[in-house]
């Protein structure tokens, strides 16, 4: 049962969200439009498959000769400092940005469209609210979590959806090999 709803439009795209993101924003705001106006632009969504490229490649460059104590990439290594201070600086908090704007556009749960009813987007969620978790524990190891950066270049098959389904059939078939 979803809650009250709306058609929002922008940038070609209508879609059924909810009244109230949040509970709080209606769609009817000069805000809420705005923000669904930037979550529906094909900029945005470039900008976001860039940084998700960018997080890969600074995943791909881990430079594993160089370990702390927990296993992972030391910051000796400039390879393994970079993308270090890359994700903490520049990449968990644009895909932040990125999760707030949806969820705010969108709304969260509660109507057809909304951020967390697309399995992508709940894959998003987990990697960021990990990512922030990681953040906030401040010297406690959470090297589990950490490997959920892992799953940012799945996000891109989302923008990729031929390549999805090739990537579906194989997770589908693969408990059968």
């Amino acid at each position: 049962q979803w809650t009250e709803v709306a058609v929002m439009e922008a940038n070609g795209v209508r879609r059924t969200v909810a009244d109230r993101a949040l509970g709080v924003l209606p769609a009817s705001s000069p805000a809420r439009r705005a923000l669904f106006a930037l979550a529906t632009s094909p900029l945005f969504d470039s900008c976001v498959l860039a940084v998700i490229m960018y997080s890969t490649v600074l995943l791909a460059m881990a430079d594993y000769s160089e370990i702390d104590a927990d296993g992972e990439p030391s910051g000796r290594s400039w390879r393994n400092a970079l993308s270090a201070a890359s994700d903490t600086f520049f990449c968990t908090p644009f895909f932040t940005v990125e999760l707030v704007v949806k969820v705010l556009a969108f709304g969260l749960w509660s109507a057809p469209n909304a951020y967390l009813q697309d399995a992508w987007n709940f894959l998003d969620a987990i990697v960021v609210v990990s990512a922030l978790a990681e953040y906030a524990s401040a010297g406690v190891s959470l090297s589990g979590l950490r490997a959920l950066r892992v799953l940012r270049p799945l996000r891109a098959l989302k923008r990729f959806p031929d390549l999805a389904v090739i990537i579906e059939a194989i997770l589908v078939s693969a408990p059968q090999i």
